[in-house]
């Protein structure tokens, strides 16, 4: 659709690029990884090993289902505390 010479398509394009350059200018202002020292000095056999390990116990879904668990528990304890605020429960 082509509105007084200019398109849709491209104010949506130019809006997405200036975002990006936004949340890039963002994530500049941060500091550094705190663990890159840490990470880049983990010995390559330690990276094997744990590949190995990895391949029986898929550590990353652990890990995730671990997240999605507490994740789950914050939420019920939040909201059991908000109802206990506005005397819905005892």
């Amino acid at each position: 659709m082509n509105i007084f010479g200019y398109d849709i398509a491209d104010a949506l394009n130019d809006v997405l690029n200036k975002m990006f350059e936004f949340f890039t200018w963002a994530v500049n202002l941060m500091p550094g990884s705190p663990f890159t020292d840490f990470i880049t000095g983990v010995p390559s056999s330690f990276n094997q090993t744990m590949g190995f390990v990895n391949y029986f116990v898929p550590v990353s879904f652990c890990l995730q289902i671990a997240t999605a668990w507490l994740a789950s528990i914050l939420i019920y304890y939040v909201v059991q505390l908000i109802l206990r605020w506005i005397k819905a429960i005892e």
